[in-house]
């Protein structure tokens, strides 16, 4: 059988199948023949993205352009159209004014007639003009805005662009990772939580904030603080416009959600995520999420003497709905995994358990057992996405035991590893020619880190842990997401900043990788 005697919905359902795995693939085919080429090319252009930076702005004008002279078959299959900004700065940096910037967009997106969708990623304010041409023809396009940012941190409230986008129905998603003020007032936030208040069509957001760090800390004064409060109240909705979100994302103590049910139907959340525990949770939480499917918590106890009760977090996490997926980061020490696994286990499709790395070799992250492992295992049967900890320096069990137990996973598609970096032998490195337990968990680090030996290392890896449905496997090495504090950084924390890596394996290939220059 030939494709040409394939009928058109058969290639496309083909073709389709192509493009989850390799949309790089579908470029080759364009050239193969008539046939394939025709099938092919509504796809490819599909789910357009657009580079609007400085330096591809002329590229990307020129492309809009040839659309729309030379080729407008091409109008006709864009239904999922993104347009970025892929350096990351925290503000634009643009010397090019929204008019030029934008001219030749609005002109594109005048010419569509089948949008679907529409995501804003660049980190600068969406312009109101462009909000108006969505709005003008394309009245039912779904706008997700990712990377939101303001003019700046202390603009008060009144700023256009986010009067507009607040009011506006086309909104669905909105996501926010932004620089805290560092001596500066910071209305960031309460801008943010305008928006997600009056937004009549908001299905999920995004919020995390993040310390600037550095050597050196800015206080606000007494009268900063006043102030800030002052401007934050002109932020505020006297009447809430009350919806149904499907996902939450933010980083703040779980109990503080309950604030947001004046605006949000909790009984309707489905996904939680981006919060933690640092003490007993309120009882009125509990029996709250009854929709929830997925949860992503993190524990935070900065003292020994903690609020925070194991009875409390895992009556909390037994009060839920039966969860589709679970994250839970620091944890370990509050669950008890048997009864946790014995209620969630039959539905769980996603279970990521971390313990963040520590600089205490006497006492190093905990770990799961091969009991733990292996009740994970039995205790959920539709599991497809694990992720665990592997330590050298707390070495039961073996890093081999841990293998031979994840290749008994039968569902298991996507595996998530994470390693530790050794900061606890970076930090007493006075030790290190003293005992050769140093020496050999540093050439075990080393392995994943030195980039003429992690090829080999990954290769092993992938071998020993590979199961009958295993696609991808994530490593991460050292704490990819340790925010800096202020002041100035301690030696081990430079080190793990300059020194963690990861990699993404697809059928025990790299495809994607990121690591250091140098091996320690």
């Amino acid at each position: 059988m030939t494709f040409n005697s394939l009928s058109n919905d058969v290639l496309g359902l083909i073709l389709l199948e192509v493009h989850k795995i390799s949309r790089q693939t579908l470029f080759s085919t364009l050239r193969t023949n008539k046939a394939l080429h025709d099938s092919t090319k509504p796809l490819i252009y599909r789910d357009c993205v657009l580079d609007l930076s400085d330096s591809k702005l002329d590229e990307t004008n020129g492309r809009i352009t040839s659309w729309i002279e030379t080729e407008r078959e091409v109008l006709r299959y864009i239904r999922w159209l993104t347009v970025v900004q892929p350096h990351h700065y925290y503000r634009s940096t643009s010397t090019n004014g929204d008019e030029l910037r934008y001219s030749s967009l609005i002109t594109l997106l005048s010419q569509l007639r089948g949008l679907v969708q529409f995501t804003f990623a660049l980190r600068e304010p969406m312009p109101v003009g462009l909000l108006d041409c969505l709005d003008s023809f394309h009245p039912a396009v779904e706008l997700h805005i990712r990377n939101w940012t303001r003019k700046s941190i202390s603009t008060p409230f009144g700023d256009p662009a986010e009067l507009a986008l607040a009011n506006s129905p086309l909104l669905r998603t909105i996501q926010a990772s932004v620089l805290s003020g560092n001596g500066e007032i910071d209305l960031q936030r309460a801008a943010f939580m305008r928006i997600v208040t009056v937004a009549p069509n908001l299905e999920s957001y995004n919020w995390s904030s993040h310390s600037g760090g550095g050597c050196v800390i800015r206080m606000m004064s007494s009268q900063q603080y006043e102030e800030q409060a002052r401007l934050e109240k002109e932020f505020d909705v006297d009447r809430p416009v009350k919806k149904v979100l499907k996902a939450i994302h933010i980083n703040h103590e779980v109990s503080s959600v309950e604030n947001q049910a004046g605006i949000v139907d909790l009984g309707k959340l489905e996904r939680l995520g981006g919060v933690h525990i640092s003490r007993n949770v309120d009882e009125r939480l509990k029996g709250v999420f009854s929709s929830l499917r997925a949860l992503d918590l993190k524990v935070r106890t900065w003292r020994t003497d903690s609020e925070l009760d194991p009875k409390s977090f895992q009556g909390f996490l037994c009060s839920l709905p039966s969860l589709e997926e679970l994250s839970i980061s620091g944890g370990l020490k509050y669950i008890d995994l048997k009864p946790l696994l014995s209620y969630h286990g039959p539905t769980l499709r996603t279970l990521h358990l971390h313990e963040s790395e520590t600089t205490n070799l006497e006492n190093p992250r905990r770990t799961l057992s091969l009991d733990d492992l292996c009740l994970i295992r039995d205790s959920c049967p539709h599991l497809y996405d694990l992720g665990i900890d592997v330590s050298y320096i707390r070495t039961d069990p073996k890093e081999s035991e841990i293998y031979a137990v994840l290749s008994t996973f039968g569902n298991i598609y996507s595996l998530t590893l994470n390693y530790d970096l050794g900061i606890g032998l970076y930090s007493t490195r006075s030790r290190r020619g003293k005992d050769d337990q140093y020496d050999t968990i540093r050439h075990q680090i080393n392995a994943l880190i030195d980039k003429q030996n992690t090829t080999t290392k990954l290769e092993a890896i992938w071998a020993e842990v590979v199961g009958p449905k295993l696609q991808e496997i994530l490593v991460q090495v050292g704490k990819q997401d340790r925010e800096m504090g202020k002041g100035y950084p301690a030696s081990w924390v430079r080190y793990e900043r300059s020194m963690r890596t990861w990699y993404k394996l697809e059928y025990g290939v790299v495809m994607v990788s990121s690591r250091p220059k140098d091996s320690f």
